[in-house]
């Protein structure tokens, strides 16, 4: 038995050297896509993400709002699933999918896009999980739509920089994006809010002094 006083738990952090939504431009790359909202995913493509799921969300809305578009840079064992199912659901004008770039590439990327998505399902390792890509979509000053499970809600509280989910279902994904496309106007405070959220708790040092400071009460 371990007493539970000699446990402790904490977040990943984000470098705000590397994610500076202030002083990093735009990737020099010709524009990824012609579209006016763009959704972002980047990190491991694999199953059980909500990549798929992501996609045919996609779909629903795309007789509805042309305009919008899924951006996801990164590889992995479902790139050639994903890119199967978007040659199937005829969404190539929609749906982008860019090869790995290095990581401190990232940033110039994320500043195209106007919404970070993580579409994890409710499984077990998702929920004591604590993704990086959270943290540097609001480092980088965009709000985010996540599912509602608790590794998202650790984070985001009740700071509204978020949409919630409910689940990572096809039709709920599309109600995000459709919620977060009408809220456009609001999107840039929202991501302003993300980014104080960063700031005031999940830098790199704030983990590295939570450690240390737990580390002094053994």
């Amino acid at each position: 038995n371990i007493d539970e006083h000699n446990v402790g738990i904490w977040s990943s952090g984000v470098s705000l050297a590397t994610f500076d939504c202030e002083n990093i431009g735009p990737t020099n790359e010709p524009p990824f896509c012609d579209k006016k909202f763009i959704i972002m995913y980047h990190g491991v493509l694999s199953q059980s993400r909500g990549l798929q799921e992501t996609v045919k969300a996609i779909e629903l809305l795309n007789s509805k709002y042309p305009d919008i578009a899924l951006f996801i840079l990164g590889d992995g064992k479902a790139r050639d699933e994903l890119e199967l199912l978007v040659k199937e659901r005829k969404l190539e004008d929609n749906v982008f999918l860019h090869k790995p770039v290095p990581y401190e590439e990232v940033p110039k990327y994320i500043t195209h896009c106007n919404v970070g998505i993580l579409p994890f399902p409710n499984l077990n390792w998702w929920r004591v999980s604590s993704p990086l890509k959270l943290m540097e979509y609001l480092a980088m000053g965009k709000s985010v739509v996540v599912t509602n499970i608790e590794a998202h809600r650790e984070v985001l509280n009740n700071s509204p920089c978020g949409i919630f989910i409910k689940s990572h279902h096809p039709e709920e994904i599309a109600q995000g994006i459709e919620k977060a496309y009408h809220l456009k106007d609001k999107l840039g405070e929202m991501g302003r809010r993300g980014r104080e959220l960063v700031i005031r708790k999940y830098t790199w040092g704030k983990q590295t002094k939570n450690l240390i400071n737990f580390l002094e009460t053994l």
